[in-house]
C-alpha cells in the first residue's frame, strides 16, 4: 500500500512538472542559443536598441534578476527593523523592476558591449543540473585564436527556462552580482532615492 501511494505521488509530480512548463536541459540550451543567435543577427545589421530590448525581454528573467539585485537592500531594510514584504516595498519593487529592466537593456546592449561578440563562433560545451536551475557552460570562439576566446556560464531557471545570470567564467564575474553590489551601495535608507538612481 505504501509503495502504491509513493508511486502515485511520483507519477503526479512528473505529470505536474511536464504540464507546468518546467525547463529541460534541451529547452534551457535552446533559450541560450536563441538569445545569442538573435543578438548576433541584430548586431550584424547594426540594429536598433528596440530590437535588442525585445530579444532581451524575451529570454531574460528580469523579475528574478531585479529581485536578486535587491537582496542587499532587503537585508538592510530588515536589519533596520523595516518590512521588506510591506505593500510599500511591493509597490516600490514593481517600479524598480520596470526602471531597472530599461537600465540593464541600455547598459548591456550598447554597441561596444555587443560588437566584441558579433563575429565570434558560439558553442555550448556543457550543461549542469543545479536543482532549481541549469548552468549552461559556453564559449565564444575568437577568430584571433584561443587567447581571444570568452567563456560564459548562463544560468537558466527550471520553472521557465529564462536566463537570470551570466558569468564570465575566467574572471568569475557575474553580470548581476555587480549590479547587486551597486544597488546596495546606492541605497541610503530611502527607496525613492534608490529608484531615482535607475531612471
Amino acid at each position: 500500500m505504501q509503495v502504491a501511494k509513493k508511486t502515485v505521488r511520483v507519477i503526479g509530480l512528473v505529470i505536474s512538472i511536464m504540464t507546468s512548463g518546467w525547463a529541460t536541459e534541451d529547452s534551457a540550451k535552446q533559450t541560450v542559443t536563441n538569445l545569442v543567435t538573435e543578438i548576433q543577427a541584430i548586431a550584424e545589421k547594426s540594429g536598433s536598441q528596440g530590437e535588442y530590448s525585445t530579444v532581451l525581454k524575451k529570454y531574460l528573467d528580469f523579475d528574478k534578476i531585479a529581485k536578486n539585485v535587491l537582496r542587499g537592500v532587503r537585508k538592510k531594510i530588515i536589519a533596520d527593523g523595516g518590512d521588506a514584504n510591506s505593500a510599500d516595498y511591493k509597490a516600490f519593487y514593481e517600479k524598480f523592476k520596470e526602471s531597472f529592466t530599461k537600465y540593464m537593456i541600455s547598459k548591456y546592449s550598447d554597441k561596444e558591449n555587443i560588437d566584441k561578440f558579433r563575429s565570434m563562433k558560439f558553442e555550448i560545451q556543457n550543461i549542469i543540473d543545479n536543482d532549481s536551475y541549469f548552468s549552461i557552460i559556453s564559449i565564444f570562439k575568437s577568430k584571433k585564436g584561443p587567447q581571444g576566446d570568452v567563456k560564459i556560464e548562463w544560468q537558466a531557471m527550471k520553472n521557465n527556462s529564462l536566463i537570470f545570470d551570466m558569468i564570465f567564467i575566467e574572471a568569475a564575474a557575474s553580470f548581476f552580482k555587480n549590479e547587486q553590489s551597486e544597488a546596495t551601495a546606492k541605497f541610503k535608507g530611502n527607496l525613492d532615492n534608490l529608484l531615482t538612481a535607475y531612471q
